[in-house]
């Protein structure tokens, strides 16, 4: 899956692409607390796990998607290794 460069609070971040998941994903440390909106959503992992993750209101821009979005919020979302 190809990763391409976008823009979260106007800094530079990896955007990656999975037209099998149904969300905005983003780690939790680039969210801060005033972003959150004190939901919790249960989020299925492609293992089959279930996780029950924060939502936070984010402003992003990428190729794919630009403006404000409900994101849930990882501690380590998937990493490519290249």
């Amino acid at each position: 899956m190809p990763v391409v460069s976008g823009l979260y609070n106007g800094k530079q971040v990896s955007v990656l692409r999975d037209t099998g998941c149904s969300t905005v994903v983003i780690r939790r440390s680039l969210v801060s607390e005033e972003q959150l909106t004190g939901q919790k959503i249960m989020c299925v992992l492609i293992d089959g796990t279930v996780r029950r993750t924060p939502v936070a209101e984010i402003s992003i821009q990428t190729l794919y998607i630009s403006g404000t979005v409900k994101a849930i919020c990882m501690d380590r979302p998937i990493m490519i290794l290249s």
